[in-house]
């Protein structure tokens, strides 16, 4: 196998054009957050995610545990981990490889998909694992990942095939090195784990509306004192705090990819005063919103001239 670099250059990859392969996995370069913010906010998805840093070095944070990934290296990213990306270096940038284990099970009807997945991402001891190049089997993996990366981009006849037949061969490495991982499976019930877990789909799923710590307590049927000590326990911060980072992230978005007027974006991101959005923005980011959205029209430009 030849093993390519992936370029660091500004590359948005078009999802649409890739038909069924995306249910099983999709590769996005998007540093424009990273660039312009130095951070990716606090979150969790119900998929596999791992990231290859193409440029600089970047500090992932999984469930409060930090890893410093250098160009070249990557980090693992189990399911309904809560993680986020801070930009140790001016202009870093990473790749972000999202997997979707459960459309696995399609090759799994004759064996144990249990086994082979579902111990492996709901072990709750695995958050994360670091793939450096200089330890083989992680190397491994990071050249498959590359070689993913010039499939997805290239789309050479039978390119999906190919990423199918990578993907399970990535798989079989990272189960067969870290087995133990299987062996000890805990089935440990993690109640804060739950709690927060549910807080956040919560927040997720009713942001643009008023959410009051009454309301998240009520969803948990908890008291209102738990729901402050479990952020601040689980996440380091505050649940207004993560509320409104949650919010910024969703206003970054559709200043980053839509052409909404900017007071639109505020409203739609759950900011009931305007001046309220600028204030929290420009102390996350650091520039007013219509600011950002004139340097994320610069790199875009830059992009197409690459």
């Amino acid at each position: 196998m030849d093993y390519y670099d992936i370029p660091s250059s500004y590359t948005l990859i078009n999802e649409k054009t890739k038909g069924a392969i995306t249910y099983l996995i999709a590769v996005y370069q998007n540093p424009n957050i990273l660039a312009l913010t130095g951070c990716f906010m606090l979150h969790s998805h119900d998929y596999i995610q791992i990231s290859y840093v193409t440029r600089g070095s970047v500090e992932f944070w999984v469930e409060n545990i930090p890893y410093r990934v250098k160009q070249g290296e990557g980090i693992f990213i189990n399911v309904d981990k809560i993680h986020m990306a801070k930009a140790l270096e001016e202009n870093s940038a990473y790749m972000n490889f999202t997997i979707q284990l459960k459309n696995f099970y399609v090759f799994f009807h004759e064996f144990d998909g249990h086994k082979y997945v579902d111990k492996f991402t709901t072990n709750p001891n695995l958050s994360a694992i670091f793939l450096q190049d200089g330890i083989p089997w992680q190397n491994q993996i990071l050249g498959i990942l590359r070689e993913v990366y010039h499939l997805y981009v290239g789309e050479p006849f039978g390119y999906e095939l190919k990423i199918v037949s990578d993907l399970i061969t990535l798989w079989h490495i990272l189960i067969t090195e870290n087995k133990s991982f299987i062996d000890d499976f805990s089935s440990e019930f993690d109640l804060e784990q739950k709690r927060i877990r549910d807080a956040i789909i919560y927040i997720e799923e009713h942001y643009k509306e008023k959410i009051s710590l009454s309301d998240i307590a009520g969803h948990l049927h908890i008291c209102k004192e738990e729901i402050c000590r479990l952020f601040k326990r689980k996440l380091k911060m505050s649940c207004f705090n993560y509320i409104t980072d949650y919010r910024l992230m969703m206003a970054i978005n559709l200043l980053s990819y839509t052409n909404m007027p900017i007071g639109e974006i505020a409203m739609d991101s759950g900011f009931d005063k305007f001046s309220h959005f600028t204030n929290c923005f420009k102390k996350k980011v650091g520039c007013a919103p219509s600011e950002y959205r004139k340097k994320v029209k610069a790199i875009s430009n830059k992009a197409a001239d690459v």
